[in-house]
Order: structure tokens, then sequence, then C-alpha cells
């Protein structure tokens, strides 16, 4: 797991120390994202989410996912078909391919709450856009913790919160409320979930009907 993709506490030490860690984490990639002005194109609310990495010295985007197991093929295809084949650097952590454009992607494949995750690193609006075009959602918050009862929860806590902020809020908030909707009924939401997330949607303030 990469701690440093986690919120820092509240304060300014803590926000600092969380600085530090995360630019050392990201050294070993540095030399592929040497530092240029990156697009704000890239930069939306749209989901993937996307943040800049131009804090910690790298001119690149970052995504976290955690894609369902039928996209991640998709997922691979699509950098596959961007022409991301000549590998430039294999270190413990992150696969880095480049294209012919110039451009790079720099990934590491792990295993969280049973199910595959993805930290995506690169400097190619391009790719970000193609990602953008495929169906990269998340398993549903009653998949990956079906031991937990939510109508036991004040809030989602722990590794909860933390895959709750990193994999399911971004996504869910990217949608609009039809689609919200559309989606609990695709994926047969239980009653107390549904509930929960309602009440718990409180980053855009939406409301799910039933």
């Amino acid at each position: 797991m990469f701690p440093f993709f986690r919120k820092a506490k509240a304060g300014k030490d803590a926000s600092v120390v969380h600085t530090t860690a995360v630019r050392n984490e990201l050294q070993e990639l540095v030399a592929l994202y040497p530092v240029e002005p990156l697009p704000a194109s890239a930069s939306t609310s749209s989901f993937p989410l996307v943040t800049t990495l131009e804090p910690f010295g790298l001119a690149a985007y970052h995504m976290s996912l955690m894609p369902r197991d039928s996209s991640l093929a998709e997922l691979r295809n699509v950098i596959e078909h961007e022409d991301f084949r000549h590998e430039v650097q294999q270190s413990a952590r992150f696969l880095s391919l480049r294209n012919p454009a110039g451009k790079t992607v720099s990934l590491c494949e792990q295993t969280e709450f049973n199910n595959v995750s993805l930290i995506l690193i690169t400097n190619s609006v391009q790719l970000i856009t193609a990602l953008r075009q495929i169906d990269l959602a998340p398993p549903t918050p009653w998949e990956v913790f079906p031991e937990v009862d939510p109508e036991s929860l004040g809030s989602p806590q722990g590794e909860m919160a933390y895959w709750w902020n990193t994999y399911w809020a971004p996504f869910w908030n990217s949608l609009e409320k039809s689609e919200q909707i559309a989606f609990l009924g695709r994926f047969d939401c239980p009653a107390e979930w549904r509930e929960f997330i309602e009440f718990h949607d409180g980053i855009n303030n939406q409301e799910v009907s039933p």
C-alpha cells in the first residue's frame, strides 16, 4: 500500500512531513518527468480524478484507481493503444513505459481490499482523456466490505475511510444524480447501504432517491 497518498493529519508540521514523504517515495520517477509546464486541461473534476505532482518535483499527473475486474483488461488495452510499449524503467514499485510521442506512464499494480488497485502517473493528457472514455468504476462498498453492517457505522473509519476517500468518493461524486440512482440499481444496492450512502454523501451534498 502507498501511504504517501493518504491524507495527512491536520496541522502544519504534519503537512510538511507528508509532503516530504511523498517527495521521497516518488524520487525514483523524477528523472522521467522533468519539470515543465503541464496543460491545465487535465486537472478537472472528471473521473478518474487527476491531481498534479508538480509540488513534488514531477511534471506529471497522478490517478488512484480500483477498477472492477471486468475493466482491468480494457484499461491495459487503452495504454497499449496509446502506444506505451517501450519500457524505460522497472523499479520495485513502478513499471514505466514511453510512447513514440515521448510521453511516459508509470504504473504500480497491487492488491488492496481483495481487489487490484493501480497508481498511474503520466504526463500524457491524451492517455487521461482516453481513460475517461471507459468504465473504471470501483467495486461497491457492499462488495468490498461484505462483513460491515452500515447501520452500525457512524462514518467510515480507518481502512474503510481510506478506501472510501481514495476510490469510492471520486467516482461517486463524478456522477449526476440520475446516474447515481442507476448505478445503485444496476448493482442491487442493499437498502441499508443506500441509506448510508445518502447520509454520508456530504462532499457534493447530493441525495439519492430510492
